[in-house]
This record gives C-alpha cells, structure tokens and sequence, in this order.
C-alpha cells in the first residue's frame, strides 16, 4: 500500500511540474527583431566570403 500512495504522489508531482512548464510556455512573448541594415549586412556576406576562403586554404 506504500508503494501504491508513493507512485500516486509522484504521478502527481510529475503532472504539476509539467504543467507549470506549460505555462510558462504559453507565457513567453516573442523576442522583436530589429532589421539588419545594409552595413551589417555587407559586413556578414564578408565575414562569410573570408571564412569560406580559409576554410579551401586549410583543406589543401
């Protein structure tokens, strides 16, 4: 009988703590992008072209 009520105990905290993050899923509000501008975005095409270049320089 112990077992029984400390199984029933468990389930029970188990479906509490689910449902708490439930809910505090249900309460995150999204996150505001910004834009990239045309700066930032030249700067990232950039970095990517460089990291390219060094990544066929290391393979040879």
């Amino acid at each position: 009988m112990a077992n029984y009520k400390r199984d029933k105990i468990g389930r029970q905290e188990k479906a509490y703590r689910e449902k708490l993050k439930r809910d505090a899923l249900k309460n995150v509000e999204p996150i505001e992008k910004k834009p990239i501008s045309e700066e930032d975005r030249r700067r990232l095409i950039e970095l990517w072209e460089n990291m390219k270049k060094k990544d066929s320089q290391d393979k040879i």
